[in-house]
């Protein structure tokens, strides 16, 4: 049975343990302000990869229902990619 991966609390009280608020690794990386907040909540699989690697974790173990047993995201394409491809 899979886990249920870690809480938004729980992600967030291991990036302070590292020295980082959400905003703050955000911009640190160059991404707007709000980056990493909607990573916690929504799939996001650049910044997903950028907190799993400040805690030390991978992706997978902090959302496993966002990502395969391959450590792959689990997405489908959306409109745009289908756009492009056609």
């Amino acid at each position: 049975m899979n886990s249920p991966g870690w809480t938004v609390t729980d992600i967030k009280g291991a990036l302070e343990k590292e020295g980082w608020s959400c905003r703050q690794l955000s911009f640190s990386r160059g991404y707007k302000s709000n980056a990493v907040q909607t990573a916690l909540h929504r799939p996001y699989p650049i910044v997903e990869k950028i907190i799993a690697e400040v805690i030390g974790v991978s992706a997978l173990e902090l959302w496993p229902d966002r990502y395969g047993v391959d450590g792959k995201p689990n997405r489908k394409a959306g409109r745009r990619a289908l756009k492009r491809s056609a």
